[in-house]
């Protein structure tokens, strides 16, 4: 694409409509709303000092604070118990397996949902569902004093109490979906495997008189698809996981200065039988967000709607969240701009009358003249303080996050519309 710029208890049962975060979970029956929030156990991400994040951030939360009792990293609208116990209480019960320990346990009929319990980040802690809050530009948490801002799915807005959703409201309170980035649950061993797998990849790109390959805005439409994934020679890098492992690094990527250019630095060692395997490309900053949003995109489910709250969520499973934050204030796109040029080519049946026939173009013409009105419109709440029950304001204009947000879902469209309307080799 060319460059534009939640009381957690192992047997509660959600009220309201809940997501599992990493599989199928084992349920009790049994009810609790006398606090106020109830769900079903989820997995997500731990990490050793209590949940990726949940020392200066948590999952986007406030910077700096709301941590210890209210949660991981301050995200008290899961409310119960503090990251710490949740952590605890996991490694409870669990049985004798031969299974791989980050595979965690067992869940319903003999499939894994347990959680991840292992693994290089140590991974897979359960907690409870994660819920849509008002995040601003940067995608953190707005707080009213301590609590959060829960935004519902008739358009208004609640705040927590205590840190717990009240029962009143639990069937509007939207989770999360995650879809197949539940990657990102995976050991880190397996996305540095799947960066491994596409650096080796991509370090065959045509390189330039030093030998080295970069990619930047001159070469950039040349080495990616219509959605922005990268290519090599005629396919896509389509794996999901090596597309979240190039987002990971490409936000962890350091700056390195070559022939007088500072350039980002995406590397991995690969060592296999006594032999290390080095794989370096350079990356121009200016390109970098581009890249990510279509990485992203990629890695998430092709007939999905991608949120800010995902993304954000992702990104703190990676550890990536500040990193992402940081790179929010200046991040423009426009999608006409993005997509310009983009030529591809699908089967279209235009009559609908099983007559097909090959059309090329331009990817933004082909789907308003064959798909229609395929694009989702990413809406961006306005910061404010909120009354319970009051109606979100929006923002006329988007920004930060939910500006990116919408660059990593327009990709996933494109990607959608082309993979549907493929042509028979």
């Amino acid at each position: 694409m060319k460059n534009t710029r939640r009381l957690f208890n192992k047997t509660a049962v959600a009220a309201a409509m809940a997501v599992a975060i990493g599989g199928i979970v084992s349920i009790d029956q049994s009810v609790d709303l006398s606090s106020g929030m109830s769900l079903f156990v989820s997995t997500a991400y731990a990490q050793d000092d209590g949940g990726h994040g949940g020392g200066k951030h948590g999952a986007m939360g406030q910077k700096g604070g709301g941590q210890g009792d209210r949660g991981a990293g301050g995200q008290g609208y899961r409310g119960g118990k503090s990251m710490r116990d949740v952590l605890s209480d996991s490694d409870e019960g669990e049985e004798d397996s031969d299974r791989p320990e980050w595979a965690g346990t067992p869940g319903r009929d003999g499939k894994p949902g347990g959680g991840n319990a292992g693994g290089d980040r140590k991974k897979g802690g359960d907690y409870g569902d994660l819920f849509v809050v008002l995040r601003d530009a940067d995608g953190n948490p707005v707080m009213a004093g301590d609590e959060y801002y829960i935004l519902l799915s008739d358009g208004t807005v609640v705040k927590t109490v205590d840190g717990e959703v009240p029962s009143a409201y639990l069937d509007l309170a939207v989770p999360v979906e995650f879809g197949r980035m539940n990657i990102a649950r995976s050991p880190a061993s397996v996305l540095e495997h799947a960066l491994t797998e596409a650096l080796s990849k991509l370090v065959t790109l045509p390189t330039n008189e030093d030998g080295l390959v970069v990619i930047d805005a001159s070469n950039l439409a040349a080495v990616t698809d219509a959605s922005g994934r990268f290519v090599i020679g005629d396919a896509s890098i389509d794996s999901p996981l090596e597309n979240l492992a190039i987002y990971e690094a490409l936000l962890t990527a350091k700056e390195v200065t070559v022939d007088d250019r500072t350039l980002l630095e995406l590397s991995v060692t690969a060592s296999k039988d006594g032999a290390d395997s080095v794989y370096t490309i350079y990356v121009d900053p200016a390109v970098r967000l581009d890249l990510a949003a279509s990485a992203i995109a990629a890695s998430s489910d092709k007939t999905g709607e991608l949120t800010a709250d995902e993304i954000v969520l992702i990104s703190s499973f990676l550890g990536v969240d500040d990193e992402l934050a940081s790179l929010m204030e200046s991040y423009t796109y426009d999608k006409a701009a993005a997509f310009d040029g983009e030529i591809v080519s699908v089967l279209v049946d235009p009559e609908g009358d099983g007559t097909y026939f090959t059309a090329s173009g331009d990817v933004l013409s082909l789907i308003d003249q064959y798909a229609g009105d395929i694009w989702n419109t990413v809406s961006q709440p306005e910061v404010m303080a909120y009354t319970d029950e009051q109606s979100v304001q929006y923002e006329d204009a988007l920004s930060g996050i939910y500006l990116f947000t919408q660059a990593a879902d327009d990709a996933v469209q494109v990607l959608e519309f082309v993979h549907d309307y493929e042509p028979p080799e």
